[in-house]
């Protein structure tokens, strides 16, 4: 995975946070990609 396209996930994923959206399912989803995603592109990279 693209670190741009992984800091742009998680940009999203605090914007989601700061608009005060609850624990909605996407969040959840995002959150679940982010927190694979960061180990599997830091031993990649």
């Amino acid at each position: 995975m693209l670190a741009g396209e992984m800091s742009h996930r998680v940009k999203n994923l605090f914007a989601l946070a700061n608009t005060g959206g609850t624990f909605s399912r996407d969040w959840q989803r995002e959150g679940v990609i982010v927190s694979i995603a960061l180990p599997l592109s830091a031993i990649s990279s």
